[in-house]
């Protein structure tokens, strides 16, 4: 059983499952002093030590890593909405916010979501303005819908490779497959779409898992 807890520590515990529920992430040390008005984060990083050592909590010196025993086990992971020209995919000004999804269905090192834009892929259930959740890979096997970058843009299309080009299939007839060379200097494979998540009523939740 864990040691019971004094006031302020009850307090803080609240607030961060309060904070999780709402925000669907683990506030961060700065976001808990600004709550309890504290000085510093001195005092916060204490009562979160000691939360820890009772057994009530998991953390580490990461941002927003703190996990209430429990509940799953959570990973932060970057939302994506757009590329900016010349950057790397998870450049700081690529990213919109993180959300923390249960880290058995963000399980893979530099997993990031990605908005979708356009009904390119309708067909396949990924709707516009649904999150895909991303593995970072540079290959990808016949008929794997992935994520690929052409001249900074980034789609979701089914993968196919013929004769030395990449196809990048719709799924939607409206739509054209877009052909380049494998090794065009505008083109980067970043990886393949694991699951498919949809945003009801502010909260993220899994829809789909892509094989």
């Amino acid at each position: 059983m864990p040691e019971p807890l004094t006031l302020r520590q009850r307090q803080m515990l609240d607030f961060v499952k309060r904070f999780h529920e709402e925000k669907s992430h683990p506030p961060t040390i700065r976001e808990i002093q600004h709550h309890f008005r504290l000085k510093s984060t001195k005092g916060v990083k204490v009562h979160l030590d000691i939360l820890a050592h009772k057994g009530y909590l998991r953390k580490s010196n990461k941002a927003r890593d703190i996990d209430i025993i429990g509940w799953p086990r959570m990973k932060v992971v970057p939302m994506i909405s757009k590329v900016a020209a010349g950057k790397p995919m998870l450049a700081e000004e690529n990213i919109e916010g993180n959300f923390a999804l249960d880290s058995n269905v963000a399980r893979w090192e530099d997993a990031f979501l990605l908005k979708v834009k356009g009904q390119s892929m309708l067909l396949a259930g990924i709707f516009d303005g649904d999150y895909v959740l991303v593995r970072p890979q540079k290959t990808a096997e016949e008929k794997e819908i992935v994520v690929a970058r052409i001249n900074d843009e980034a789609t979701v299309k089914r993968f196919s490779r013929e004769a030395g080009l990449v196809k990048l299939m719709p799924e939607n007839p409206e739509f054209e497959p877009i052909v380049v060379k494998e090794d065009q200097a505008n083109f980067e494979l970043v990886g393949k779409v694991m699951a498919v998540l949809r945003i009801f009523d502010g909260e993220l939740q899994k829809r789909e898992a892509i094989s």
